[in-house]
Order: structure tokens, then sequence, then C-alpha cells
């Protein structure tokens, strides 16, 4: 269930990101039997298929969760408890590949170019009467032309956000991105 109130973890990250307290960090969980005294648990609403909101939020969260216990170890439900499938990817893995590498931001990436791409098609579309009119050369110079203006608009901020993946600046950029872009 996405229901923050009927989670037995402290923490729910649903498929937007949004981040919801299931229980406070005080209070017992029941995410991993044996464990549960000693552990948080997050969990992150669908299966296997995350999507980029989902991975900048837990970055965050993981990091925010370390500066207020270093010593703690970070590992998925599985790690603990070999009946547990979740979660569905290698909690280690990830963690040792830098929280937030360019991995984690090329879903977002991909949301704003997909984005960008629809505006482009969505306007070409609103003045299709007017480039009806054009010969079939210049239509597709009209076609290059637009392409060639949204990849160079995102151009440095993708580099930007895939150069700074990794660090507090990277996640201010891409919650940035994702909010700005409504992803």
């Amino acid at each position: 269930t996405t229901d923050p109130s009927r989670r037995v973890e402290v923490f729910l990250i649903d498929v937007n990101g949004a981040l919801f307290t299931g229980r406070a960090l005080e209070e017992v969980g029941a995410h991993v039997r044996g464990y549960n005294s000693r552990s948080i648990g997050i969990c992150m609403a669908g299966r296997d298929r995350f999507t980029g909101a989902q991975w900048l939020q837990l970055a965050a969260n993981v990091r925010s969760l370390q500066k207020k216990f270093p010593a703690a170890r970070v590992v998925g439900h599985r790690d603990l408890d070999p009946k547990k499938r979740c979660p569905c990817f290698d909690v280690a893995g990830w963690l040792y590949a830098g929280v937030a590498s360019a991995r984690e931001v090329a879903p977002l990436i991909a949301g704003v170019r997909e984005r960008a791409e629809r505006i482009r098609n969505a306007e070409l579309a609103r003045f299709a009467t007017s480039l009806d009119a054009l010969a079939p050369s210049e239509r597709e110079a009209v076609e290059a032309l637009t392409k060639g203006i949204v990849a160079k608009l995102l151009h440095e901020p993708t580099v930007r956000l895939k150069d700074s993946a990794g660090s507090s600046q990277g996640d201010r950029l891409a919650t940035s991105l994702a909010e700005l872009f409504d992803l």
C-alpha cells in the first residue's frame, strides 16, 4: 500500500519522489524480523521499476540518515533476511557506485529530454497548417532547427547535472530540475 499511515517501514518514497513518514525514527518498525529494533526501513513504491524522482529521494534520504547515524550500515531487506526479495537492486553496489550517481540521474535527464521533445512536437503541430506550405527541404530545415535549439538548450544543464551527480550540488540541481519540469 502507498498509504503512509499503514506502512511498516519508517519511510515510504512514492513514485513521484514524495517522502512519507510511516513511523517515527524512535518507533520500532516491522520490516525485517530480528532487526526491527535496530534498523530503519525505507520502502520505494513499485516493484522493480523506480522513477528518477524516487532514486533522487532515496539518495537524499540515505545521506540524511547517514549524517544522523554515521556508524550505520546501509543494506537491503534481502541482505538481512534471505526470505525477503526486496529491494530488487544491490544496495551495496548502489551505495558503492555513489548515491545519486550519473546512472541515477539518467532517468531524470531522459524525462526532461522527453518533455522538451513533446513540447517541440506540439508546437510544430500547432503550426502545421503554416508549415504544410513549405517545400520538403524547408520542412526538414525547420525540423533540424527546432531539434538543434532543444539540444543546445538542454546540453549544458545535462552536462552540469551529470558532472555534479553524487554531490550536494548535484542533488540540488536534480531536485530543481525535477520540480521545474514537473517530473
